[in-house]
Parts: structure tokens; sequence; C-alpha cells
């Protein structure tokens, strides 16, 4: 997870699962505090190398990340 507190251009986010450990489930999210409840997610499908990515632009201040469950 990151925050902007002035907002943001661009920001690339990029998670590398080990093969023997990955997720079954593995979510974009979008919070306004720490606290909140996600105001947007997106269900992410990882690429061929095990690895999730979020691309944004013209971000507002927030807090955006990436979160996981291997249950």
């Amino acid at each position: 997870m990151r925050g902007f507190n002035a907002g943001a251009g661009q920001y690339v986010l990029q998670v590398t699962f080990d093969p023997a450990a990955l997720p079954v489930r593995c979510d974009r999210f979008t919070r306004r505090t720490p606290s909140q409840s996600p105001l947007e997610t997106e269900e992410l499908t990882l690429d061929g190398h095990h690895c999730a990515h979020l691309g944004a632009e013209g971000l507002p201040p927030c807090l955006l990340g990436l979160r996981w469950d291997w249950e």
C-alpha cells in the first residue's frame, strides 16, 4: 500500500510471488484513510511470472495498493 497526500501523476506497483506460495486471490484497492473500507477494488490475475501489477495516473489524495489471500 502507498499513500499519496497530494495525489500523484503516475504510480506503478508490482508484487512477485514465489511459485510455491501463490495466492488464491489478489485485488487492487483504493482507500481515503487506512481505517476506511476500500472505495473501489478490482480483482487481478497473476501473469506468467507470478506477478501482480497495478498502474495508475492522475491520482487524488488516497491510499492505493494490492492485497491478497492464500485461503
